[in-house]
């Protein structure tokens, strides 16, 4: 029984992280497609990488941008 338990509770956590998986990709795809984040998204990304923006700011803007913010 302990051992029907142990393997039940793995698939479970299989299938859940697995949906998880989906659904990360499938909201990234989504949200990379989107209008404003195409047209900004590089320029973003470089002002994160030469330290202009920290990480945080910019996944914001990039969350602004996607509601129609700026």
């Amino acid at each position: 029984a302990c051992f029907q338990q142990s393997k039940r509770d793995r698939k479970e956590k299989q299938r859940v992280r697995r949906f998880n998986e989906i659904l990360k990709v499938q909201l990234m795809d989504e949200f990379l497609n989107h209008p404003a984040i195409k047209k900004h998204y590089a320029a973003i990304e470089n002002q994160v990488k030469i330290g202009k923006l920290e990480s945080k700011h910019a996944v914001k803007k990039l969350f602004d941008l996607s509601r129609g913010g700026v």
